[in-house]
């Protein structure tokens, strides 16, 4: 047997076997490239090249070129036959997984490539005196490779624990972008039921999630810090990701028996996961239902009606049982799932409740200034070249910080009498305790209160210099 773990000819072979889907999206990102300079205003006055303007389809390298030649290289993991063959030829199985996976890779890097410089290369041509900040290209195309082989190994992973195309493109989905929507609906549902003065986005775990850039897009990137792909910090966080997945997937891959193919998944406890999994999106719908029922009537959209929530748990149910249909292509296994059922309703119960919870502690949270260290307030701004900005004040004066939590409290008894807070701008505060802990808060204040604060701050600066 071949001891390598990695093989040359099999790179070359994986290569040749993603032509015809390699060339498809190669030359469709080329005409993108040149179309768009082409469609695109020649009189603009602000002549700069951007990702979001000229080079918005490189976005579609980690959605959906690099999960197609991933789901193409390694479909021969979900066909039996093809299956037989690969596992029966004299490499290890690391190897064959390695040198299968820089075939993609060594696709990816082609097109990233051809379709950036094909943009510039356009640009440049057919608008006049077009900046193009070539550094910015280059790390912004970093980005996007480390995001697009962090998806492939991603599916990969899937791909090593899934049998049909069904469910590995739902395994896939659960791998990659999962996470990041339980996450996003748990935040959203607590700031909610916290009358939104909860501040999630300037706490460590929110910073680490938005550091991956293979659930990432460009929406706009006018300025250099609307574009996260540039930044080596993102870089390094989801390669620690990529790295992850790559592991858990030669793992898998060399553990993979070969009689998985055309399975629904390669044990039945990972059936179980997933089916469960599924019915838990699905509960999302009448979760948020329940939580916006038991919380505060100042709510736009109000409390709704148990017998809405009961219908959405019938869908969950009929889910349920559908998905293994699909998976399993059969009806005998359906009355081994019902206990299942018994564990997405301790996870509804335990999402509702952790919520509510949640909400109920931001909300009673109501400082004094003999127990903070120190208050830090943020102001928006604008510098001179028009661009945002957002300056940290920091105060320990006692006055100004009982100016603070007074407002925080005031926020709360409006919310809590059904009205909304009608008195200035919102700003974020952080409560900073003597332990050093810190509680962010959106409160809206008087803007002459916080010309003030301000004021008071510089005085106390100046009086420590």
């Amino acid at each position: 047997m071949n001891k390598k773990i990695f093989d040359k000819r099999l790179c070359f072979e994986g290569i040749k076997s993603l032509k015809l889907v390699g060339m498809v999206f190669l030359v469709l990102g080329i005409i993108i490239s040149f179309l768009i300079p082409f469609n695109t205003d020649k009189n603009l006055v602000d002549k700069i090249y951007t990702i979001s303007r000229y080079l918005p389809h490189i976005m579609a390298i980690h959605t959906v070129i690099t999960p197609c030649l991933t789901l193409y290289m390694f479909s021969f993991l979900l066909k039996r036959n093809a299956s037989d063959f690969y596992h029966s030829i004299p490499h290890k199985r690391t190897c064959l997984f390695l040198s299968f996976f820089v075939s993609v890779v060594a696709w990816i890097i082609i097109i990233i490539t051809a379709i950036t410089l094909s943009s510039m290369l356009a640009s440049k041509i057919m608008i006049t005196g077009i900046k193009i900040d070539i550094g910015n290209i280059v790390l912004t195309t970093i980005g996007f490779f480390i995001a697009s082989i962090t998806v492939a190994a991603g599916i990969c992973f899937a791909e090593t624990i899934t049998g049909n195309i069904i469910s590995n493109i739902v395994v896939s989905g659960y791998i990659l972008i999962l996470p990041r929507v339980i996450y996003n609906f748990v935040l959203y549902e607590v700031c909610e039921n916290s009358y939104e003065i909860f501040i999630y986005d300037k706490y460590l775990l929110e910073s680490f999630i938005n550091k991956n850039l293979s659930t990432r897009i460009i929406v706009y990137d006018y300025y250099a810090y609307q574009n996260p792909f540039k930044y080596w910090h993102n870089w390094l966080y989801t390669g620690v990701i990529f790295l992850l997945f790559l592991i858990l997937a030669i793992v898998f891959f060399n553990k993979r028996k070969s009689e998985a193919a055309g399975n629904p998944s390669t044990s039945r406890v990972l059936q179980n996961v997933y089916r469960i999994l599924f019915a838990m999106i699905i509960s999302l719908i009448p979760i948020n239902q329940c939580v916006n029922r038991v919380s505060n009537s100042y709510l736009p959209y109000g409390k709704v009606d148990i017998k809405i929530v009961i219908s959405y748990y019938v869908l969950v149910i009929f889910g349920y049982f559908i998905f293994e249909i699909l998976m399993t292509k059969s009806f005998k296994t359906l009355v081994k799932t019902i206990p299942g059922l018994g564990i997405v309703a301790v996870l509804n119960i335990l999402m509702i409740t952790g919520i509510i919870f949640a909400g109920n502690k931001i909300v009673d949270y109501s400082p004094s200034p003999k127990e903070l260290d120190r208050v830090v307030f943020y102001v928006d701004t604008y510098d001179v070249n028009n661009r945002y900005k957002e300056i940290e004040y920091v105060t320990k004066d006692e006055k100004v910080m009982k100016v603070f939590c007074d407002a925080l409290k005031t926020e709360v008894k409006y919310y809590e009498s059904g009205g909304v807070p009608d008195m200035g701008y919102m700003h974020d505060i952080c409560f900073v305790e003597k332990n050093g802990v810190k509680h962010f808060r959106r409160v809206c204040i008087d803007e002459n209160v916080i010309n003030a604060a301000i004021s008071k701050v510089k005085d106390e600066y100046e009086f420590r210099k």
